[in-house]
């Protein structure tokens, strides 16, 4: 049975940029955080170096917490390692409420749609509730030999948000992030290994080069997925209710978030 947790244990974090496009994002999640009716603070994890800090107007947009940027780290540019990154600042940086027993990660693009409750959803320590992706299917092909993972049993094909007991949360981490930087210079230096092991068979009509950009978004994914059963959290709750998609929520009351990373009519 899930361990119940009072409305104020919940905490919602999502990751961001000191720029126009993030700003704009920021706005939205914050105020969907209210309309929602989710309970808990909520904090931005702003990625922002000194310099662009100074000269940064946004701060007031809501609750935010400031680290270094990743998105450069080693001489790379990918954006995502500020997603491991950002919550591993934030929880050595001694700023994460006393009151806090669950974290709500998610994306600067999305909005929450209902209130998630962990004791309803099946969360709990041990236990991430999360998202299907069902396309990482690198944790077959033989993706994660090439990084020694443990626990591959325990790999799940999930994303884009989760629900943590604090707990498993500080265990993942580091790990998150370690294994994201990892996946991503093997990338970058086997970019059609890393395809091949980590995309799923071509559909007819999609273009090669995109898609295998595409792919190389996904590092941060795999990167998770490693660094969660690495550090042995041992189940994920993967639901579909969990994320829908901006524009194809056709019956009340819809996922409980609502993504806007797709084009849509």
């Amino acid at each position: 049975m899930a361990s119940s947790a009072p409305a104020g244990s919940v905490h919602t974090v999502f990751s961001a940029e000191c720029n126009p496009m993030f700003d704009w994002h920021s706005v939205a999640l914050f105020h969907s955080h209210r309309t929602s009716g989710q309970p808990g603070g909520i904090t931005r994890l702003l990625a922002c170096d000194k310099e662009a800090l100074a000269s940064y107007r946004g701060l007031d947009i809501g609750p935010t917490f400031v680290h270094p940027n990743l998105r450069h780290w080693a001489g790379h540019n990918y954006a995502a390692l500020n997603k491991p990154g950002s919550v591993k600042a934030w929880l050595e940086s001694g700023e994460v409420p006393e009151s806090v027993e669950y974290v709500l990660f998610i994306d600067a693009d999305m909005l929450i749609n209902r209130p998630l409750i962990p004791a309803e959803v099946g969360a709990r320590r041990g236990t991430v509730v999360s998202a299907p992706y069902d396309y990482l299917v690198g944790t077959a092909q033989g993706l994660a030999d090439l990084f020694n993972v443990s626990n591959q049993q325990m790999m799940a094909r999930c994303g884009g948000m989760h629900l943590f007991h604090l707990d498993d949360l500080r265990r993942i981490a580091p790990l998150w992030l370690e294994y994201t930087q990892r996946v991503r210079v093997f990338a970058c230096e086997q970019p059609k290994r890393f395809y091949e092991l980590a995309s799923p068979p071509a559909q007819g009509g999609e273009v090669g080069n995109g898609r295998r950009r595409q792919f190389m978004w996904m590092v941060e994914m795999y990167g998770y997925v490693f660094g969660a059963a690495e550090a042995g959290v041992p189940h994920h709750k993967i639901s579909t209710e969990m994320m829908g998609y901006v524009g194809m929520v056709g019956v009340a009351p819809g996922s409980f978030i609502l993504h806007y990373g797709l084009d849509w009519k």
